[in-house]
């Protein structure tokens, strides 16, 4: 460890990982240890220094003695009256002796003499009296409870010991070169990667004069976004759109870099950018879901287009496209898939009103449910005139949400339909007037769709749609 070779990072963190696992393996045992000697409470360690119910016990015995020898001497009277009456002889056997006795009675007396004394004493002298028991009591739990934790405190001394020997160690493991070596890898390998990757990214969003800065700081990577110097922060210089932008190629070298293959989830990308660069984002989107799965939610009709042209060019059929048709005037709608890069056609959006045709003409379709049917109806009229004039006048030549001329299609334009223009032009705005959700002037508030003028403009829908089918 201490021949002066430089470690590799695999190997400093072996080795710290073992100085960090013999320091929390002792620094476990010595708590262990301690929790074992703060259970050991003095009030559980019983010690008997009943001195003076033993003296009592003694002396009930000494009582029942007493009483003993005194029925044997009044026994022994008995016998020396009846041998002195007879005049005879007194054996040995029956003679007494009561020394002993005669010195405990001496002693109890001295015992008793003692406590009257005590009992005779001071209260000061009798708390120095109880204070003195006391501590003896103190020092003879202490050293109990010494004597039953001795092992415990023994290897609480010697887990200590060796916590002093590993950090002493440690201090002596220098990582100034590790760490030297670690910046270097770093601007080598993930700081050239990254920057190559968020260029290329940023080409592909035409965003060129963006530059990035990474520094790798207590293990965390700091970047920093700046416009041709440090100086110049991307905030400070770049319009909402563009930074939307920069934000986009971030993200996108982000999962790229750290090879992250979980679901995205893009809810409308493209608010503030223009159409140029809404198109370069659905293309960017596209190339992130050949890897991953990608959910995205828009408003934006043009960008929906770009998504769905972007997957046309490659025939992904992977790809799935939905769309919401309104429910009620409740904000609910019904989640259909579609086919389509225009979301309808002429042909589906003739048919679907026909269907709403029978729907209105039917008998159960009266009052409110008749008013809302007609705002509905009205508002696919309005597509129904935009289609129209797309498809039968201009016979495709140019498409709604696309920013481009078909020129090898301009002979193609139906000349005829001119003499239309002006009725298709005044459905359209009547349409604007009556469709759900759409304001009109206070002098035609009051005018509401009627039964009536729905089936006389479905009479000139459907002509016209059959004319140039």
């Amino acid at each position: 460890m201490f021949c002066g070779r430089p470690y590799d990072f695999g190997s400093v963190k072996l080795v710290g990982s073992y100085f960090d696992h013999v320091s929390n393996s002792t620094k476990h045992a010595q708590a262990s240890i301690d929790k074992e000697l703060q259970r050991n409470d003095l009030t559980k360690v019983v010690i008997s220094l009943a001195e003076d119910e033993l003296a009592l016990f003694e002396n009930e015995k000494f009582i029942e003695r007493l009483k003993a020898s005194i029925q044997l001497i009044n026994r022994n009277k008995e016998i020396f009256i009846d041998h002195l009456t007879k005049k005879s002889h007194v054996p040995d056997a029956v003679v007494l002796d009561v020394t002993g006795l005669t010195q405990e009675i001496t002693q109890e007396i001295s015992l008793i003499n003692e406590r009257i004394g005590n009992l005779q004493k001071s209260e000061s002298e009798i708390g120095e009296i109880i204070a003195s028991r006391k501590a003896s009591r103190m020092v003879v739990e202490r050293n109990e409870k010494l004597h039953v934790s001795m092992p415990l405190l023994e290897e609480w001394f010697r887990l200590r010991d060796l916590i002093t020997e590993y950090t002493k160690t440690s201090k002596k493991f220098s990582t100034n070169s590790l760490t030297q070596k670690q910046g270097e890898a770093f601007k080598e390998i993930i700081q050239s990667s990254y920057i190559e990757t968020f260029d290329r990214f940023a080409q592909e969003l035409r965003v060129t004069n963006v530059n990035i800065k990474l520094n790798s700081q207590k293990g965390q990577t700091v970047r920093k976004k700046y416009v041709v110097s440090e100086e110049y922060k991307v905030s400070d210089i770049m319009s909402e759109g563009e930074q939307k932008a920069i934000a986009l190629v971030e993200f996108a070298t982000d999962l790229t870099m750290r090879r992250n293959l979980n679901p995205v989830l893009f809810d409308d990308p493209v608010t503030s950018l223009d159409y140029k660069r809404s198109e370069l984002i659905a293309k960017l989107i596209y190339q992130l879901s050949l890897d991953r799965q990608v959910l995205v939610f828009t408003h934006n009709i043009m960008f929906y287009y770009y998504l769905y042209n972007a997957c046309a060019k490659t025939r992904n059929n992977e790809n799935k496209f939905f769309k919401v048709d309104e429910f009620d005037n409740s904000n609910k709608g019904i989640v259909s898939e579609t086919f389509s890069g225009k979301l309808e056609t002429l042909r589906e959006i003739t048919k679907k009103l026909k269907d709403q045709e029978q729907r209105i003409n039917s008998k159960a379709c009266v009052g409110d449910v008749l008013e809302e049917s007609l705002k509905k109806a009205y508002s696919d009229i309005r597509t129904w005139c935009e289609l129209i004039v797309e498809e039968g006048f201009f016979n495709s030549v140019i498409q709604r949400y696309e920013p481009n001329i078909k020129f090898t299609r301009v002979t193609g334009i139906k000349g005829d339909f001119i003499e239309e223009l002006a009725t298709v032009n005044a459905l359209f705005e009547k349409a604007c007037r009556w469709m759900t959700g759409h304001s009109q002037p206070a002098e035609t508030q009051h005018i509401r769709a009627t039964k009536e003028a729905f089936n006389e403009d479905m009479v000139y829908i459907k002509k016209l749609s059959d004319r140039y089918r």
